[in-house]
Parts: structure tokens; C-alpha cells; sequence
């Protein structure tokens, strides 16, 4: 690809590209001031409020609630969230080539103007970093589509990634196949889920 090619390295030309929500410097700054694991955290122990009220059948909870997360999964994710600061700066968010792009950062419905003609446009971009597109992807589509819905949709939502992608960057050479946007969505799951999670 280009990149390649021509030995080019955005963080090397623009540093200010570099993910810095993980970064450990900042662990302390993050946590006074824009907590995710912590509200990650917070949000898992009223699943836990709500799946005993479910199963003590709280009349004002059964009537609207179909399904209760389970004691092991809301345990395991606990346990996981201690961990989750250092897995997301070490395996998360370094840039892997040659599909790592410049992402918006904070991308969910709020963030998206549609306009007339099919215009798009896109404001709040103060955490745009370089690393992969699917941090994008995971975030907007957990937190503006239901789980049946990915369940049913997401081939074709990954689909339409894809041919935009490519329609961008083809002139980078980059040209990655469905399989590997699929095995790279899957890969940044945990991200999906910290931000599905976090605006319940």
C-alpha cells in the first residue's frame, strides 16, 4: 500500500494523531475526569440491581423487562473491567497496518448531522486519533442498534464499511478483504461493548 511504498508513518508526521485516552500518563487525569471504565463499572452493578429484581419479581420491572443479564456474565465483565485500562492501551487502540486510518473518536448519533442530497456531516472532533476504523464502527453501532438487530444486519452493515472504505482509499492501495473487516470488527468487540454498556 502506500504507506508502505513510501515509508509513511502518520504518527511520525502528525504525533498529535496519537491515541492518548489510554495512554498511562493520563490513567489518573481519565479517571477524575471522563471515567468510561468507571461508568463501565457503575452501569454493570445496576445490571446486577436489575437482574435480582427480575428474578424477585419486581411487578414494576417484570411487566417491561424480557431478559435479565446473568449473575456469571455481569461477574465476569466485573472482574474484566479492572483490567480493561492497560488491555485497551496495549491491545486495543496501537495502530496495526496498513488499516489503521485517522478516526473520528467519538462517533455516535449525536455526533452525525444528515443533511439534504445524502450530505453527511460530522462535528465534535476533539479525541480523532489514528488507529482502526472499526473503533468507530463498534461504537456507533452498539450504541445506536439493538443486539437483534446487529444479529440480523451486521454482514450487510459491515458490507457497506467496506465499499466506502475501499471507495476512499483505494488510491493508498489499501484493499482489505470482508473477511478481515469482519475479524477486525470482531476484534475490537470489547470496545463495542465498554461503549454499548456505558450509555445504556
Amino acid at each position: 500500500g502506500y504507506k508502505t511504498k513510501h515509508q509513511f508513518s502518520f504518527l511520525e508526521t502528525y504525533p498529535i494523531l496519537q491515541d492518548i485516552l489510554f495512554l498511562p500518563e493520563n490513567k489518573e487525569f481519565l479517571g477524575a475526569t471522563f471515567d468510561m471504565i468507571g461508568a463501565f463499572t457503575k452501569q454493570l452493578s445496576i445490571l446486577e440491581a436489575v437482574r435480582i429484581e427480575v428474578l424477585e419479581k419486581n411487578p414494576l420491572l417484570t411487566s417491561t423487562i424480557q431478559r435479565a443479564c446473568s449473575k456469571d456474565d455481569i461477574t465476569r465483565l466485573m472482574n474484566a473491567s479492572k483490567h480493561l485500562y492497560e488491555f485497551f492501551n496495549k491491545k486495543m487502540f496501537p495502530p496495526q497496518e496498513p488499516s489503521a486510518v485517522v478516526t473520528h473518536g467519538d462517533f455516535h448519533m449525536w455526533n452525525v448531522a444528515f443533511g439534504s442530497k445524502d450530505s453527511v456531516k460530522f462535528f465534535d472532533l476533539q479525541v480523532s486519533r489514528y488507529t482502526s476504523g472499526m473503533t468507530d464502527v463498534q461504537q456507533y453501532l452498539s450504541q445506536t442498534t439493538t443486539p437483534e438487530t446487529r444479529k440480523i444486519h451486521l454482514d450487510e452493515f459491515l458490507t457497506s464499511y467496506s465499499q466506502g472504505f475501499h471507495q476512499s482509499c483505494e488510491e493508498l492501495g489499501i484493499l482489505e478483504t470482508k473477511e478481515k473487516v469482519s475479524n477486525e470488527y470482531k476484534r475490537l468487540a470489547p470496545w463495542g461493548l465498554l461503549m454499548g454498556i456505558d450509555w445504556i
